[in-house]
């Protein structure tokens, strides 16, 4: 009986901090939804698809990136980096 309560009591704490963890990441996910560094904007013109971009200038993606580790080099950085589409 003891060893089936024992059992019964690991797999709760085991659950009941697995739901933590997802409700705290949830909120995590929230409040990146409202950061405005990362909001979409509608620019209010046409959508067409990649390809429909060919012949209207560059095509470039501007991706904002969070730094994972301080810059090793000197002065101000970016945190935009573009790259451009390849076909």
């Amino acid at each position: 009986y003891k060893v089936i309560t024992n059992q019964i009591d690991t797999q709760r704490k085991k659950f009941n901090n697995e739901k933590e963890v997802h409700n705290r990441l949830l909120r995590d996910l929230d409040a990146r939804a409202e950061d405005p560094r990362f909001a979409l904007i509608d620019n209010g013109g046409e959508y067409e698809s990649v390809i429909g971009f060919s012949n209207l200038g560059p095509r470039m993606f501007a991706l904002s990136l969070q730094p994972s580790h301080p810059s090793g080099h000197s002065g101000p950085t970016s945190d935009l980096t573009t790259y451009p589409l390849l076909f």
